[in-house]
């Protein structure tokens, strides 16, 4: 008996970790749409622990050590396919989650697919078109795509296969390797044959940002930018922004410093010509004070023949980029950010420092 019941939803279940799998009340867990963690419950679980299956105790209890023994040899697969590949399949350990987009929402960035999706930009790549990169595109495409979504950190890519047929749990060990770009072999699931799919080339084929990608604790650090022209504030922002890190802006050493006095900032970018006195002004003002004193801070010049990094080095800063280069300026502050969160500060490593 239940309070009431609210919908029905076709859900991806996966499996608790090991540690959890005595909790008998839950049989699995599955990611909602709006991305919160749901338990599902286990009704043979709930049953027992009331009382009212106590006469099933034992054989359930044969059923479950059976199930562990099984698992050991058996996985959980997707099934689906795409162009001529009636079936494939990928470990459901690895799917995030099962998506449906209208067609009219997927839009091209960078010569690629997109989609708008949980307030990000979600590449997708068309199994089809890894799988058979000659064959001609079909000329009336599923609407809605039907989308497989995989995560690794902050990183997604989106699968877009023909159709997604189950969900299987069976034995399977490869029969047949293979030479074919996407694919690992061909084994026996569900007496029928099924091609394996090597989701390394799938997400290859989505871009290079999915392995490069940054680590994901670097993402949410504060930056804060200093330079009194907004056109070279924009300029460095629009960069750092794209890397995930929240960046706060000050037109002189003043609103820098009340910056800093609202919020954590992890990097300050200060431009060589800050007012008044530069950005060497701005330094000594936040090494005066402890909670600033281990704030790196690296200097903005207006072009690479102004850069100086030694000079920089010996007069306390961290290091000094040409503005206009936005590698080079993502590149050091992602060190700096790094560096910082593999070694922090102490209070004893400040006080020797000054």
């Amino acid at each position: 008996m239940v309070d009431g019941i609210n919908d029905t939803q076709e859900i991806v279940v996966k499996p608790l970790g090991k540690r959890l799998k005595g909790l008998t009340l839950y049989a699995g867990a599955t990611i909602m749409g709006d991305g919160r963690v749901a338990l599902i419950l286990d009704v043979l679980g709930i049953g027992q622990r009331s009382g009212v299956l106590a006469a099933f105790i034992e054989q359930a209890r044969t059923t479950g050590q059976q199930k562990v023994e099984a698992e050991v040899t058996q996985q959980r697969l997707l099934l689906f396919r795409a162009g001529s590949f009636a079936r494939l399949a990928v470990p459901l350990s690895l799917v995030a989650r099962l998506e449906e987009f209208p067609r009219s929402s997927i839009e091209r960035a960078s010569g690629s697919l997109v989609v708008q999706y949980r307030d990000r930009i979600l590449p997708l790549v068309t199994l089809r078109s890894v799988l058979e990169p000659n064959a001609a595109d079909p000329e009336e495409p599923n609407d809605p795509a039907q989308v497989v979504v995989f995560n690794e950190g902050n990183s997604s890519v989106g699968m877009v296969v023909d159709e997604i047929l189950d969900v299987t749990e069976d034995a399977v060990t490869i029969r047949q390797g293979t030479d074919r770009c996407g694919l690992l072999g061909s084994a026996v699931v569900g007496k029928l044959v099924t091609d394996f799919l090597d989701l390394n080339e799938v997400i290859r084929a989505a871009g290079r940002n999915w392995f490069e990608a940054r680590d994901s604790h670097l993402g949410g650090q504060k930056i804060l930018v200093a330079d009194a022209s907004p056109f070279s504030r924009a300029l460095v922002r629009s960069g750092l922004e794209m890397a995930s890190f929240v960046v706060l802006e000050a037109a002189d050493q003043e609103q820098a410093i009340a910056q800093m006095e609202q919020h954590a900032v992890a990097v300050v970018l200060a431009a060589l010509e800050l007012p008044p006195g530069g950005s060497s002004a701005l330094l000594a003002a936040m090494r005066l004070r402890a909670e600033w004193d281990q704030i790196p801070v690296v200097v903005l010049a207006a072009s690479a023949e102004l850069v100086e990094a030694e000079a920089a080095r010996t007069a306390g800063f961290e290091d000094c980029q040409p503005k206009f280069d936005r590698a080079l300026v993502l590149d050091s502050v992602a060190k700096l950010v790094t560096s910082a969160a593999a070694f922090p500060a102490t209070p004893l490593l400040a006080e020797a420092k000054r």
